[in-house]
């Protein structure tokens, strides 16, 4: 099935597609019995489409999990850029949607949560981004909640609550900061980056 999607995806350019197929390693037994390996992405269909999209325009392939999500979330933005006339500051928006992961988590909420909570905790991290030049004098809540839901990274839910699109996209804000915290010596890291939960 790798195979198949693979050559289907590169349709006019069969050269393209045995190269992809030769750098994820298809052929080789000991990549697909190696559960690190890029091959064992490849079998999740939405690993498989970054890893096409990202090879299709870079000729190169994530080298690590994060890379690999990161793709994801530059496929996301990029396409709403290309489909709509909202501007999308990334460093303002993966600051802003860090930032609203890890306050949910603190606060005991995951995957899905009420609007309001949601609601709440932009109001808050908004004034935080600005104080430290991250965000725009310019930005509100009005047009950051514009920009979320339009690239469908939040969801509305029928139940007053908000959902994010996929767990590792959450995931991967959460991550992201995390990795701000401890590498900014002026703030103390968050004790949950150091967890057996986040192996």
């Amino acid at each position: 099935q790798v195979i198949e999607y693979s050559r289907n995806f590169f349709e006019s350019s069969p050269r393209n597609a045995e190269d992809f197929l030769h750098r994820i390693c298809v052929d080789d037994d000991d990549a697909w019995q190696a559960s690190s390996s890029v091959v064992q992405l490849a079998r999740i269909p939405l690993f498989l489409q970054v890893l096409l999209e990202t090879f299709s325009k870079t000729k190169e392939l994530p080298d690590s999990k994060a890379r690999l999500l990161k793709a994801l979330i530059d496929i996301i933005l990029n396409r709403e850029t290309e489909i709509s006339e909202i501007h999308f500051d990334r460093i303002y928006m993966d600051r802003l949607l860090g930032s609203l992961a890890l306050a949910l988590e603190n606060s005991g909420h995951s995957l899905r949560v009420p609007k309001l909570k949601i609601e709440d905790s932009i109001l808050e991290i908004i004034p935080d981004l600005k104080s430290k030049g991250i965000a725009n004098s310019d930005v509100d809540f009005t047009n950051t909640w514009q920009k979320i839901t339009s690239a469908n990274i939040l969801r509305d839910s029928k139940d007053h609550s908000v959902e994010w699109l996929h767990q590792l996209i959450r995931d991967y804000f959460l991550g992201a900061e995390i990795a701000a915290i401890c590498f900014t010596k002026a703030e103390n890291p968050n004790p949950i980056a150091f967890g057996t939960r986040w192996d």
